[in-house]
């Protein structure tokens, strides 16, 4: 019995089969290695798309952010925070001066969908005049019989502190009572005499002032926003509502019906004239004063509160920016 001999053209099938399936499997492989390849390039670039849009919302809710927007957020507390772009941003309260910004950007599409988030660390930058007394005097002082200060703070959440004492004097000698039976003691401290006791503070306010008033100028706030006041000589302040840090490089006349919430710096000395003359805070006097005519209550809460609504809000240094994910 003979063998018969395989077709040539049987051979040929074969091989023309192997090979189609082996240049099938190498097509299939090339379309894998194409399809990563162009994965891993669109999540390259959604990765910085992502990274650029969370800098950039970053950036442009720090622009448009007020420090007094921020201020009344409890610490430890967060909250969104509206922003022109598509980004969600959460504020946090860590500390009484210093927030954090977080944002989430995602970018992408289907095939390669990138997210990147990150956080941007600020500051309300805001000179601090409290010293942990209602009045702060450099210099002589009189203290009508008809001028009330208050140790205890009027604002709920400030309850349970109490200033001790009502004065910090340079010269406790320096500070009288119209009328004795209203006398309180007297705390003194000799960094007060140094007559650039408050150099820093006058630096600081005077280049992130929101507005700034000539010599002899009168000042008559009309809201309780609180805002960051400078003037460069004496200044007459009130009657009206308000509230922030005001600084007066000359002497400060303060005129009643006036009621004012946070810190009070008068370098030329500071007289009041009433009625009806309200201060929550705290009055800074480095010159020779007179008061008469109304009540200063200590309330440091207000005092930092107006301190940090009008302050100037800025990144913390060069390690503000994080990436988070």
């Amino acid at each position: 019995m003979t063998r018969r001999r395989p077709s040539r053209r049987g051979v040929a099938l074969i091989a023309t089969l192997a090979a189609i399936t082996l240049l099938g499997v190498l097509a299939l492989a090339s379309a894998r290695v194409a399809r990563a390849r162009l994965v891993g390039a669109r999540r390259v670039l959604g990765v910085h798309a992502a990274a650029l849009a969370a800098t950039r919302t970053l950036d442009s809710a720090l622009a448009h952010s007020r420090a007094a927007d921020w201020a009344p957020l409890p610490i430890g507390a967060e909250r969104a925070v509206p922003s022109a772009r598509t980004e969600p941003l959460v504020l946090r309260r860590l500390q009484s001066r210093l927030f954090r910004l977080d944002v989430a950007a995602q970018r992408g599409d289907a095939i390669a969908p990138t997210r990147h988030a990150a956080s941007l660390l600020v500051r309300a930058d805001a000179p601090r005049l409290d010293r942990g007394a209602p009045l702060v005097a450099g210099a002589s002082v009189v203290i009508a019989s008809d001028f009330r200060i208050d140790a205890r703070p009027a604002g709920a959440a400030c309850d349970g502190d109490v200033a001790t004492p009502l004065v910090l004097a340079a010269d406790s000698a320096a500070v009288r009572w119209e009328d004795p039976a209203a006398a309180e003691p007297v705390r003194e401290l000799p960094a007060l005499r140094a007559p650039e006791a408050f150099d820093r503070e006058v630096a600081r306010l005077r280049t992130a002032a929101e507005l700034t008033l000539a010599d002899a100028a009168h000042y008559a706030p009309t809201s309780d926003s609180a805002r960051a006041v400078f003037a460069d000589g004496d200044l007459t302040l009130g009657p009206g509502t308000g509230a922030g840090v005001l600084v007066a490089m000359g002497r400060l006349t303060i005129v009643g019906p006036l009621r004012f919430r946070g810190s009070i710096l008068a370098m030329g000395g500071v007289t009041t004239g009433g009625p009806g003359i309200e201060l929550a805070g705290t009055l800074v006097s480095m010159g020779t004063a007179r008061l008469s005519g109304g009540v200063l209550r200590y309330d440091p809460c207000d005092a930092e509160s107006a301190a940090v609504s009008a302050a100037r809000l800025h990144p913390l240094g060069r390690w503000s920016r994080a990436t988070l994910w």
